[in-house]
């Protein structure tokens, strides 16, 4: 399943570490070994919060999204 997960580093209710967990998890098969197969895109929003509210931030993540959603629903 596509998977796109936008995360900010300074988020005060997810903490960063669980976005890199996760992301290093899911990047991973079942052996160990990195799968090209599955479909996920992560970004990570530089001075970002949860609520996405620096303009640059907002931007770079509705952006990903326009693509992420274009590219699997086209």
């Amino acid at each position: 399943m596509p998977t796109l997960l936008v995360h900010g580093e300074y988020d005060s209710e997810v903490a960063f570490d669980q976005f890199t967990d996760f992301r290093a998890k899911a990047s991973r098969s079942k052996s160990g070994a990195t799968t090209r197969n599955r479909d996920f895109q992560f970004v990570e929003l530089e001075m970002g919060t949860h609520d996405i509210d620096s303009n640059n931030n907002r931007q770079r993540a509705y952006e990903s999204v326009d693509r992420f959603l274009k590219r699997h629903l086209n």
